[in-house]
């Protein structure tokens, strides 16, 4: 009978249960963002990419164009492996992600710890239903 019951759940919540939460254009957009961070894959992130995009990654500080940025980031990869992103949901906002960011420089073998904060804006590139990234920031 427990059973039973236990099964009827799961049938329901795998019929009904993506209804119950949807996520929104961002969260989308900030999970994207992750995986593609811990895999180091820039290249999938070139179309949610606003034309210019300010970066405070390591020693690079500044605003550079979407193609410019990919080149750095391609760099900045090189260098290091993630470890892992973790979104801090109480620091997360509609237009803003902030993670705890671990990784490992690959030339040394440190490991190092810091804050990475996302930031979006809607409509950059000119579509006004557009969210793309425009700040990355490593603190």
């Amino acid at each position: 009978m427990k059973l039973m019951k236990l099964l009827m759940v799961c049938i329901v919540l795998s019929l009904f249960g993506s209804t119950l939460y949807s996520q929104t254009e961002q969260e989308q957009l900030f999970m994207q963002i992750r995986k593609a961070w811990e895999a180091g894959d820039y290249r999938s992130m070139q179309p949610i990419f606003s034309k210019e995009v300010t970066l405070h990654l390591g020693q690079v500080r500044g605003h550079y164009p979407r193609e410019q940025v990919l080149g750095i980031l391609k760099a900045y990869f090189a260098e290091r492996e993630a470890i892992k992103v973790v979104y801090d949901v109480k620091k997360m906002t509609e237009t803003r992600a902030v993670a705890n960011y671990e990784y490992r420089l690959k030339e040394t073998g440190i490991l190092y710890k810091k804050l990475i904060y996302f930031y979006l804006s809607k409509g950059t590139n000119g579509d006004p239903a557009l969210w793309l990234i425009t700040t990355i920031n490593e603190i």
